[in-house]
């Protein structure tokens, strides 16, 4: 059987246009599984060198387009639909940083937020998480930053300033 590799195209207003084969997908990483990480600038691009980030989106499309982003800016990526699903993940592999969505069935980003802060640090319970929304709103911005969330970022995001503000979220692990 042929490999499928999906193809991500960034394009005008940074919507995001992409093809994927859904079966192709890999979603486990094998328990420690954990380099160190480094960033840098690369011809004006922020890369994300081994570090590892956990996506919560229920929206499959925003998933799996910004997960192919950061796989794309060399970042290891774990990626989930479910806030349960994403709290299993940060026990299990203490990412360096989560991207969350806010409005999500069952478990949304703040409940997520409140659950991995009473983990211990060694179980993940200090990564920074960034809050992503379709809401654009100042009163919604001010509620996720007070909740304690590290930064507030709009749908569509900027796959650019997505991997700006991962760098200095970490802005103390950075080479």
């Amino acid at each position: 059987m042929e490999e499928f590799r999906p193809e991500v195209r960034f394009m005008e207003g940074f919507r995001t246009h992409f093809f994927r084969d859904c079966a192709a997908q890999g979603d486990q990483y094998p328990s420690g599984w954990r380099t160190k990480y480094r960033m840098y600038s690369h011809h004006g691009q922020n890369e994300l060198i081994g570090c590892l980030i956990l996506l919560v989106d229920d929206h499959k499309d925003t998933l799996d387009a910004i997960r192919l982003f950061l796989e794309f800016r060399r970042a290891r990526v774990l990626a989930t639909t479910a806030g349960q699903d994403g709290l299993d993940l940060v026990t299990r592999h203490r990412p360096k940083v989560i991207i969350s969505d806010l409005s999500m069935p069952e478990m949304d980003g703040y409940e997520l937020l409140q659950h991995v802060r009473q983990l211990a640090p060694e179980e993940g319970g200090d990564a920074p998480i960034i809050a992503l929304t379709g809401c654009s709103g100042a009163e919604e911005r001010r509620k996720a930053l007070d909740a304690g969330f590290a930064r507030f970022l709009t749908k569509p995001v900027d796959p650019n300033q997505l991997v700006s503000e991962i760098c200095h979220v970490l802005e103390s692990d950075c080479d």
